[in-house]
């Protein structure tokens, strides 16, 4: 009886952290995965679009804002289910020139089939996200991916994309910073010093004369 009790208090412990460690990789399984990492692609996207509305996000990984965004684009797609999904513009440049991304991210809600589509500008909150997901999108208006965008925007869009660049690389804009200034003290000195050289040449004519 010893026996069978010893063996018992040792393979109970062992059993207890075998069920607990199935217990873990279970639920960071089933409850880590998010709907939002559902990707569309390509080869995908008509067949996926053709009897459902769905709520994208176009992205760049290197994007900033993206990042941003990613904790509460997962939590929508947790919400939501399949309405919600992303498009990675890096890897799928035809869906990107599709629709017209200029800029990251860009949420853009597409009616099934296609069709119809309505680009999202709202604040990026949860619970303003789930609204307009829900209805709020049947009242903005058309989105046109083909519609050359106002000229005024043109150079704000420039500016957005270098702020992009600066925040997604700090030692590039680190390097740049640096090297700017490199440039400014250096042109301070060679004016300073070209400066008191034609003085000095300036003098020397004169006592000549």
């Amino acid at each position: 009886r010893r026996k069978n009790s010893n063996k018992l208090e040792v393979i109970d412990p062992v059993m207890t952290g075998f069920t607990d460690v199935c217990l873990v990789v279970f639920m960071a399984y089933g409850l880590g995965t998010s709907a939002a990492t559902h990707h569309l692609t390509e080869s995908s996207f008509a067949d996926e679009i053709r009897s459902k509305d769905m709520f994208i996000k176009f992205y760049a990984p290197w994007c900033a804002h993206c990042k941003k965004l990613a904790p509460t684009w997962n939590s929508l797609a947790d919400e939501l289910g399949d309405l919600v999904a992303m498009v990675d513009c890096t890897e799928q440049s035809a869906l990107r020139d599709q629709f017209g991304i200029r800029s990251y991210p860009t949420l853009i809600y597409v009616e099934a089939g296609g069709g119809k589509m309505y680009k999202y500008k709202g604040e990026r909150s949860l619970s303003a996200l789930a609204v307009f997901a829900r209805t709020g999108w049947k009242s903005a208006p058309l989105y046109d991916p083909t519609a050359p965008p106002p000229t005024a925007a043109e150079g704000q869009n420039v500016l957005v994309a270098i702020k992009m660049a600066m925040n997604a690389y700090p030692k590039l804009s680190t390097f740049i910073a640096l090297s700017m200034v490199g440039l400014l003290v250096a042109s301070i000195l060679f004016c300073l010093f070209f400066c008191e050289y034609d003085t000095h040449a300036v003098e020397d004519l004169t006592k000549r004369d």
